[in-house]
């Protein structure tokens, strides 16, 4: 029995020794695919250096910390210093690596300054719950990359600084693959965050402080790119080569509000608003850029500071059933222009009792919900790259023609509609072309809004007149039609000419 336990005893202790010579070869390779990771990032421009490596973990697993890591992209103008990186590698996978960050760290980001001269250092403090960095793969191979925090805290704040915020991430999710290096799939992921909260506060030009605050709760974002590096995206803006970038996004409800002092060149007061729910489409493909936007459940409030008598001291708001946009344009210079899109429309707007009872206290006007849109089809060409304009610049477009499929307005039992063709004529930007306006019951709204009190009693006069020179009648009941003419020699409306100032 003893020489059994004895065999026994000798057997364990061999496997022990066996085992940590393993452990110990096997920290060599860790070593070994660290200084890899980090020799990948430096070949795509992101700079890491580190302080001590210490290497613990015996028996099951490997831990490596790195003291005062700083990573870093000149290029891009953000860095990252942290006191330190935990970095987890189990023994039977040793290409996963699992990293968490430490409860508090900084970022440094690189802006334009505000005089255009030059660039500034926007420095930012984060605060993180369980933030983890998951890499599957070695450098160079396919990898999955996942990344996962309860909560992490963006903060900004400074005297010298001309703004300051606060960003909250709550419970965010981040998956996604990147493809193996020469790879043409493009790397993908999806991101998904219970909620952020924010908060930001400025100066206003005209003196005051402006503040605005608000939260989104459950964004989720679905991306894809082939643009790896800063090469990639500055070919992007100059010749659009195979660039390719793609999003969906939703969210949840949203609301926001924004504090502004009371100044002598503006009334002061909380503008807020939320809604139940937005969902949108981005795009870069073929030197071409595309936003598709929808939001629904929209309510607007205005709470004046001092308040407004007209209103019975009670704040003021309208709401709105969908808010939509799209925009279509041309990303890259070119000679031959390309097609634009620019569609905005508004859907039911509806004025809540305190905004009917301060515009229209008698109850005279219609109050039927009011609706905006505008679809415009034409071309445009990039006339220099984008990347070079600079801050407040216009950007430099250059539209040829445009076709107005609807610019329509609804309101107060009133509507007008446009439809018609133009031309822009370079390089003096002269309008060439033709409209057709279509007024619908006009009159009937300026008789009700002077009997509101609104108008004065003269203004049906003008809109009379006005509409005797430059309307026919339509061929509906209380339609009048507008034919406009745009062109070299000025514009003309149902063959009258239209003078500079009417």
């Amino acid at each position: 029995m003893k020489k059994i336990i004895l065999a026994v005893a000798g057997i364990a202790v061999l496997a022990a020794a066996g085992w940590s010579a393993l452990w110990f070869t096997g920290r060599g390779e860790i070593e070994s695919r660290l200084d890899a990771e980090i020799a990948a990032l430096a070949a795509q421009g992101v700079e890491i250096t580190h302080g001590a490596r210490e290497i613990g973990g015996f028996p099951l697993a490997y831990s490596v910390r790195h003291s005062d890591v700083t990573v870093r992209n000149p290029e891009q103008g953000y860095a990252y210093i942290l006191p330190e990186l935990t970095t987890e590698v189990t023994a039977q996978d040793v290409d996963r690596l699992v990293t968490a960050f430490p409860e508090k760290f900084r970022a440094e980001v690189q802006v334009p300054s505000e005089d255009g001269s030059g660039t500034r250092t926007i420095a930012m403090d984060i605060e993180a719950e369980n933030l983890i960095f998951i890499t599957d793969g070695l450098p160079g191979a396919e990898q999955e990359i996942s990344s996962t925090s309860d909560r992490t805290l963006v903060v900004s704040a400074g005297a010298d600084q001309p703004f300051n915020f606060a960003i909250d991430f709550i419970g965010s999710d981040y998956r996604g693959k990147l493809p193996a290096q020469g790879s043409a799939e493009p790397l993908s992921g999806v991101a998904t965050i219970e909620r952020v909260d924010y908060a930001y506060s400025v100066e206003a030009p005209t003196g005051g402080t402006v503040k605005i605050e608000g939260s989104v709760d459950d964004t989720r974002v679905t991306a894809s790119s082939n643009m790896r590096d800063q090469a990639d995206f500055a070919a992007m803006f100059s010749s659009g080569g195979d660039a390719l970038m793609e999003a969906v996004y939703q969210t949840g409800a949203a609301r926001f509000a924004m504090h502004s002092d009371d100044s002598e060149t503006g009334q002061g007061g909380v503008y807020s608003g939320d809604s139940g729910s937005t969902a949108g489409t981005f795009s870069i493909k073929d030197g071409r850029l595309e936003i598709a936007s929808e939001s629904r459940a929209n309510q607007m409030t205005f709470a004046p500071e001092p308040p407004l008598a007209a209103s019975g001291g009670k704040p003021i708001g309208w709401s709105m059933r969908t808010i939509e946009g799209i925009y279509e344009t041309p990303l890259v210079p070119s000679d031959a222009p390309s097609p634009l899109t620019v569609r905005f429309a508004l859907d039911e707007v509806v004025p809540d009792d305190a905004l009917w009872g301060m515009i229209d206290p008698q109850g005279a006007i219609e109050r039927t919900p009011a609706r905006l849109i505008i679809d415009l089809d034409g071309s445009a060409r990039i006339t220099r790259e984008l990347s070079t304009v600079r801050p407040g610049e216009a950007p430099p477009i250059e539209i040829g023609n445009m076709s107005v499929k609807a610019l329509d307005m609804s309101a107060l039992g009133a509507a007008i509609t446009t439809r018609g063709d133009v031309e822009f004529l370079q390089p003096m930007w002269i309008p060439e072309g033709s409209l057709t306006v279509t007024l619908t019951n006009v009159m009937e709204a300026i008789d009700r809004l002077i009997e509101a009190g609104i108008l004065v009693p003269e203004y049906k006069q003008t809109a009379a007149v006005l509409t005797a020179i430059y309307t026919t009648p339509g061929e509906n009941p209380g339609e009048l039609v507008s034919e406009v003419k745009l062109g070299l020699d000025g514009i003309t409306v149902n063959g009258q000419p239209v003078s500079a100032g009417q």
